[in-house]
């Protein structure tokens, strides 16, 4: 009976295979004649591995118990060690050898000799089951959890996902209404799928086509971009909870906090109670929340951050949003294209500053045609909301009245309620973790991913950080991310790059042209009514490799990959100029640039050879 009522398991006999069986006698036989143990090679291990899948099938759910040899893998595996006196990782204690069987990944000698002396260079598969040797301590240490997961956003999701894929038991411990984190819940999939929802329903894409007063639906309303954005979400999370369920991954309502180093308290939601779980390893994915400055008072109602923003009753006639970073710029350009006058301030000289010039120059262009104002070298003094609206009060004495205010400057690590102290860990005045190239805390067994240890604070790297710190964690090989990592902005239009900066290039004395494409130059783009968009090639000028590329425009964060890809392998630009792309594409902004930036190297070559063979002195 499994489940509660399976306290205690008693094997009686042990499936030794019969003592007269031929084939089983004659391998032991051979074992024997070759100075082995023929009973433990081969009826001890054939009995070893009925037992395990015998006892197996009393595992029916994630309730039960699993003593059989997989749940003592994982612990055998994590005091495993690999120096002459191997030592406990947890304790210190000394280890002692614990015995396991397998399948023999090797290969014997062919038995067949009609070769001659040479027949031992042939080889087959051997069929035998030899043991392996585990070091185990001498003091059971027994946790709940192999290994706990706070919080399960992306990078939560694939460090608990690779490690019960190496076998192990794991919870994710999160609240029921943010299953997949703020990525799923509050961030990246509500921006994007309100981004797409924007550009359907105003039908912006098409006005070159169609003219300026083109629109899907005349009134826009924040139901219309709701009901999309409700779907993506609720379907996003069902997906994340099959995956892991599939996974037997047991998912823990409630908040968790610290009681000491390996242990986490969670209070349940929706009972009130409390439970305490155990864990060998923790990984803190919990992730961060809109930073709140005292001189702003947030009423959920005019005043709101960038979470808060997807809780709009209508769509604001005038919108103030305070900071220029990506998350500001992203849902000003999506109110701007829904018709709101925007109002962006920052108190920076510029937005975007690590994006290159040229493309945050062609932003501001497009959205300025979209009546939006900017205020740069600005800083918000104080911001007085009523019934009817706001006023936001800026440094220099401006005043500035809107219907609503979004305040987007900055982001905190979610760890206030952590209890990090008790676990022996201290997080920076922005509440993030400090971690090493393993994504290990100050307490080696605590790891931390995703945005609460700060940059880049991407959804898409905090995954591959997840990954690699269970596979750390674990004793999994598994090689460091690759430094070339592409940056997608989702304004309207978006944005991507991968690579470096004009700038960046210039300030390193490093020689490059630069090959320009656009997207009115392009069948495709005529098509898509995209008359704005561009691509950028920065390219070495001596050795024509690809240093950079940089997108405007409709699909930018997909055509940036194709650069990447070429740069990660250290293409140059002969491989644009000399390849076959599909017509009519987007794609083919890459032909046209590559041949752009050739033409003026041949250019700057031809000129040189000629006045070395016209003036030598010169040159």
């Amino acid at each position: 009976m499994p489940g509660a009522t399976c306290q205690l398991v008693i094997i009686d006999r042990i499936p030794f295979p019969r003592p007269d069986e031929p084939l089983t006698v004659a391998r032991q036989r051979a074992v024997a004649e070759a100075g082995g143990n023929g009973f433990m090679k081969i009826a001890a291990s054939h009995a070893a591995l009925l037992l395990a899948q015998g006892s197996g099938r009393l595992i029916r759910r994630l309730t039960d118990r699993e003593w059989s040899r997989y749940s003592i893998r994982g612990w055998l595996r994590r005091a495993t060690a690999h120096s002459s006196k191997p030592r406990c990782r947890t304790c210190g204690r000394p280890l002692t050898d614990w015995w396991q069987f397998r399948p023999c990944a090797g290969l014997r000698p062919s038995p067949d000799h009609s070769l001659g002396p040479d027949a031992c260079r042939r080889q087959i598969p051997c069929l035998a089951w030899v043991p392996i040797v585990w070091h185990a301590c001498a003091m059971e240490h027994t946790y709940d959890f192999d290994l706990a997961v706070i919080g399960s956003g992306p990078g939560g999701q694939k460090a608990a996902i690779m490690a019960a894929k190496l076998g192990h038991k794991v919870c994710i411990i999160d609240s029921k209404s943010m299953v997949g984190g703020v990525c799923v819940n509050t961030g990246t999939i509500p921006s994007k799928t309100l981004r797409e929802a924007v550009l359907y329903l105003t039908g912006m894409q098409l006005r070159d086509l169609y003219g300026a007063s083109y629109r899907v639906k005349e009134e826009i309303t924040i139901s219309d971009l709701l009901a999309r954005l409700q779907h993506v979400v609720g379907r996003e999370t069902e997906v994340i909870r099959s995956q892991l369920m599939r996974n037997h991954i047991e998912l823990v309502p409630g908040a968790a906090s610290f009681l000491d180093p390996h242990t986490l308290t969670v209070e349940i939601e929706g009972v009130g109670a409390l439970r305490t779980l155990t864990a060998n390893y923790i990984v803190i994915a919990t992730g961060t929340m809109p930073a709140h400055p005292s001189n702003v008072d947030f009423d959920s109602l005019r005043v709101l951050d960038s979470d808060q923003i997807l809780t709009l009753d209508t769509v604001p006639g005038s919108l103030v949003v305070v900071g220029a970073g990506v998350i500001g710029v992203e849902y000003a350009s999506m109110f701007a294209a829904l018709g709101s006058r925007v109002t962006l301030v920052e108190k920076r000289d510029n937005m975007l500053d690590f994006c290159d010039p040229e493309i945050v120059e062609s932003l501001k262009f497009h959205l300025r045609d979209h009546t939006m104002s900017f205020r740069f070298g600005e800083e918000v003094s104080s911001v007085e909301s009523s019934g009817r609206g706001t006023i936001t009060t800026l440094a220099s004495g401006k005043k500035i009245a809107a219907e609503v205010v979004m305040h987007s400057a900055g982001r905190q690590g979610n760890t206030a309620n952590l209890g990090l102290d008790l676990a022996g860990l201290k997080p920076d005045k922005r509440g993030r973790l400090v971690v090493n190239s393993n994504y290990q805390t100050e307490v080696p067994h605590i790891y931390a991913v995703g945005d609460v240890i700060g940059f880049p604070a991407l959804a898409s790297t905090s995954m591959d950080q997840g990954r690699l710190a269970a596979a750390h964690a674990f004793n999994e090989p598994a090689n460091e991310l690759r430094s070339l990592q592409p940056i997608g902005i989702y304004t309207i239009p978006e944005i991507s790059f991968c690579g470096k900066t004009e700038g960046e290039l210039t300030r390193e004395s490093v020689p490059f042209e630069v090959g320009i494409s656009r997207y009115r130059e392009l069948a495709r783009g005529q098509i898509i009514g995209d008359s704005y968009g561009m691509l950028k090639l920065i390219v070495h000028a001596d050795t024509r490799e690809i240093l950079g590329v940089h997108v405007f425009g409709s699909n930018a964060t997909e055509l940036v990959h194709i650069g990447q890809a070429i740069m990660g392998c250290g293409g140059t630009v002969d491989y644009l100029v000399d390849t076959v792309l599909n017509y009519p594409t987007l794609s083919e902004a890459y032909k046209v640039a590559a041949l752009d930036v050739t033409n003026k190297l041949r250019a700057v070559a031809r000129f040189m050879t000629e006045m070395a063979a016209s003036e030598p002195s010169l040159l």
